[in-house]
């Protein structure tokens, strides 16, 4: 998601730009589709985050 709204993702990582940079701690709570204005219907959510080595977990 960006300032536009949802977007497609080509399957490269490495044009996946960062939502949020953040320290996490031990327990963290992400919120995914708070802002969701789609019609109903069924979605993939992807999560991941990258540590600074360019591999993403």
């Amino acid at each position: 998601m960006n300032d536009s709204g949802y977007q497609t993702w080509n399957d490269n990582p490495a044009s996946l730009p960062a939502l949020e940079s953040t320290i996490f701690a031990s327990i963290e709570n992400i919120s995914i589709a708070e802002q969701l204005t789609q019609p109903s219907g069924e979605f993939t959510i992807y999560i991941a985050y990258d540590t600074n080595d360019g591999v993403l977990r």
